[in-house]
C-alpha cells in the first residue's frame, strides 16, 4: 500500500532508508547492513548542517532519490551521481557482481 506523505518529505527518505536497511539485513547481509546504516546517519547529519536540505545529503545515500521528478531528453541520461556507484559497490561491498576488475568499472 503507497503511503501518502503530504509534506512530510524527511520523513518519506528517512522510511527509504530505513527500509533499504532492513531489505539488506532480511537478506543477511550484515556488513552491508551495518554500512547503508552508518550512510544514512551521515546523510541525516548532514542534512542537519544544510538546514535541512537534502539536496547534498541525499548523495551520501547511494539511492535513488524518491523525490526526483523524471527526466526527459536530454538529461534522461545517466545521473552523474550514478557513475561511480559500481566502483563503490566493489571498494566498499566486495561486490564484483559483473563487474570485471582488470577493466575497470
Amino acid at each position: 500500500k503507497k503511503l501518502s506523505w503530504g509534506k512530510m518529505r524527511t520523513l518519506q527518505r528517512c522510511h527509504l532508508m530505513t527500509s533499504e536497511a532492513l531489505q539488506l539485513l532480511l537478506q543477511g547481509k550484515v556488513e552491508e547492513t551495518a554500512l547503508q546504516l552508518v550512510l544514512n546517519l551521515r546523510a541525516m547529519y548532514q542534512c542537519s548542517l544544510d538546514g535541512g536540505s537534502w539536496t547534498s545529503a541525499w548523495l551520501l545515500t547511494y539511492l535513488p532519490d524518491p523525490l526526483e521528478k523524471p527526466r526527459f531528453g536530454a538529461d534522461a541520461g545517466l545521473d552523474p551521481s550514478q557513475s561511480f556507484m559500481p566502483a563503490f559497490r566493489v571498494v566498499c561491498m566486495g561486490d564484483t557482481n559483473g563487474v570485471d576488475i582488470a577493466q575497470g568499472v
